[in-house]
């Protein structure tokens, strides 16, 4: 996967693949537990200010600010979210 970017960097509506965790073996631990995982497709709901908020895995969660710096991902394919048609910005809505 070229072009790796923490999930700060993507736009509302972006849909992402994981590709790298950039912390310690608690988060590390703690995500795997929520299925935020390298390899996961994650759809970026709200990355405005405070919590970034993430649909995946037909779950919505939301992470500071500083946990999503250090998830690092990558453009997903096109069509691979789909699990958020609820969401405003998901894409298949």
């Amino acid at each position: 996967m070229g072009n790796l970017k923490s999930l700060l960097e993507f736009e509302i509506g972006a849909t992402v693949r994981v590709a790298k965790i950039n912390a310690g073996l608690g988060l590390k631990q703690r995500l795997l537990a929520l299925g935020l995982v390298p390899g996961a497709d994650i759809h970026v709901v709200e990355n405005r200010y405070g919590p970034v908020r993430l649909c995946f895995n037909n779950s919505r969660i939301a992470v500071g600010r500083g946990v999503a710096a250090k998830i690092l991902a990558a453009e997903a394919p096109e069509d691979v979210c789909g699990e958020c048609p609820a969401e405003e910005t998901c894409p298949d809505r």
